[in-house]
């Protein structure tokens, strides 16, 4: 009964978006998790599917039990931006000092996250914005460490023209499966690194991937400040 309604729903919306979002390889992933009164439809990668879209929102907030570390990207996360938003929300996650923001070599980046890692009681959930997202991918492969999970936003391209030159040592991003949870949220208009880069990296990681349309490199700078939306997501997957 309950798959005869997804299936409706989802033909529904085919026929709403078909062409808008091709894909030569596909994977159809369709997963509705309930967790207190809240409830997310997550639509992925299927030929003629656009952004998912959130069904619901929540009312309560879903506690985490596992460390959380928060994980900047290229030049940090400022006052207003929501990692550090997020992180006055939860005093007790913990901001990982990756050393040289502006000039980063990701030797030095593995070395600072190891270090944060291995501080932790139990094994954490990483918080992952632009390039922290491809220092995990390093991390992983390099050590074989296993967190708890990841969630990683707005993941870069190396090759894009607008991937900082004074990073060193991402290239060639590690795309291995993670024998860990973990989500690849995505903008579709995100200037260091399309939409179809992202989801080749999800797929390879084993991640769920989510687009969730123009939203910039979800940053300050394209408007998300505290994100609420994401932090949704984030509390969902957290349940999940």
């Amino acid at each position: 009964m309950l798959m005869q309604f997804f299936n409706t729903l989802l033909d529904g919306y085919e026929q709403r978006t078909a062409g808008f979002y091709p894909c030569p390889v596909v994977v159809y992933t369709l997963a509705l998790c309930w967790h207190r009164r809240f409830s997310i439809l997550y639509l992925s990668e299927r030929p003629g599917y656009g952004p998912i879209r959130v069904v619901g929102r929540s009312r309560d907030e879903v506690s985490v039990k596992a460390p959380v570390l928060i994980l900047p990207g290229f030049g940090n996360s400022g006052s207003q931006h929501w990692q550090t938003l997020w992180e006055l929300r939860h005093p007790d996650w913990q901001r990982v000092n990756l050393g040289e923001w502006d000039s980063p070599t990701c030797d030095d980046w593995i070395h600072a996250l190891d270090v944060a890692v291995r501080a932790c009681p139990s094994p954490p959930v990483l918080v992952a914005h632009s390039l922290a997202c491809l220092l995990v991918a390093h991390w992983v492969h390099r050590l074989s460490r296993v967190p708890t999970g990841a969630f990683l936003v707005a993941v870069p391209d190396p090759k894009s023209d607008s991937f900082p030159a004074s990073a060193r040592g991402f290239m060639p991003v590690p795309l291995l499966p993670f024998m860990f949870r973990s989500l690849v949220v995505a903008s579709a208009n995100d200037p260091l690194g399309s939409p179809a880069y992202a989801k080749h990296c999800a797929m390879a990681w084993g991640s769920m991937f989510i687009d969730i349309g123009q939203a910039g490199h979800i940053n300050v700078d394209s408007g998300h400040g505290e994100w609420p939306e994401g932090y949704d997501l984030f509390q969902q997957y957290v349940a999940g």
